[in-house]
């Protein structure tokens, strides 16, 4: 039969296409984490019908429920081995910095339109700027990630925004309050995984497709306005402040026993096989189901 006359080949054809447009679009004018997560689930369609149309041909005296549940499971099984072969890979790879510090540098804001458009209303709205700072994650490769602080205007919240999948990716932020009780109050839209803990005294909230800093910062003040507790005003340095929150979650997950002394990190690699388990789930569920 004609590639064009089969409706489950010109469906993989749509979806392949669907995949690579949804993608354009959203690097060139959205820079949405729900586009991505989008364009995912085509992928995964447009994977899992290519598998259940070589079953088909193979196990045609297979029902059609099976060959298809079938393909779904194996898209499954190897999308989830394949993050658990990176993530062994990055556990003992010396050339990728773990847990880096965050270090001052001159630009950290990327130079899209929509950014810069993106930069003017985080700073109509009353924050200032309080540091430019570049994470490196790669020696090798050169990578790093480049974050920006800001303070809002009562100075009792600092937002925190980066671009971790380069200039053209979409933006992810964090607001972090000190309360009066101790507590650090931490409302974020971080879509790439973590499945380890968070320091003890943090009350942490995760909001990973929502793109917009300023959304965030919203749904910040309202866990605020309900925690029972007041803000004090901010008054440690970014820089400070940056690479002492990796310090703490550090601490806390050494701790709680999902990463090794440092001293055993040569050896044994960064993770132990918990903290590993629980990064390789986090991976699976922010890939496809991050709302869950």
């Amino acid at each position: 039969m004609r590639i064009f006359e089969n409706p489950v080949y010109l469906a993989i054809i749509a979806l392949f296409g669907a995949m690579i447009f949804v993608g354009g679009v959203n690097a060139r004018w959205f820079g949405s984490a729900k586009l991505v997560l989008l364009r995912r689930w085509i992928r995964a369609a447009c994977f899992s019908l290519a598998v259940f149309v070589c079953l088909r041909h193979f196990l045609d005296d297979r029902p059609v429920w099976v060959l298809g549940a079938s393909s779904v499971l194996l898209f499954l099984l190897l999308e989830s081995a394949f993050y658990w072969a990176g993530i062994s890979l990055e556990n003992t790879d010396e050339d990728i910095e773990m847990f880096p510090k965050f270090e001052p540098t001159e630009s950290a804001w990327s130079t899209l339109e929509r950014h810069a458009k993106l930069r003017g209303r985080i700073l109509a709205a009353g924050f200032c700027e309080s540091g430019k700072f570049k994470l490196p994650v790669d020696d090798e490769l050169g990578v790093s990630v480049f974050a920006t602080t800001f303070d809002s205007a009562d100075g009792l919240s600092r937002m925190c925004v980066m671009f971790p999948f380069g200039g053209a990716s979409f933006a992810m932020a964090s607001v972090k309050s000190r309360l009066a009780d101790g507590r650090v109050m931490l409302t974020e839209s971080r879509f790439i995984p973590n499945g380890l803990d968070y320091p003890e005294n943090y009350d942490a909230r995760n909001f990973p497709l929502d793109s917009n800093p300023l959304s965030v910062y919203a749904r910040h003040l309202k866990r605020l306005a309900a925690c029972g507790s007041s803000a004090v005003a901010v008054s440690e340095d970014p820089l400070a402040d940056l690479n002492g929150t990796i310090d703490a979650e550090l601490a806390a997950n050494i701790k709680s026993g999902l990463i090794n002394l440092p001293s055993a990190w040569d050896e044994d690699g960064v993770y132990t096989d918990e903290g590993k388990y629980r990064i390789w789930i986090s991976t699976m569920k922010m890939s496809y189901i991050p709302f869950v």
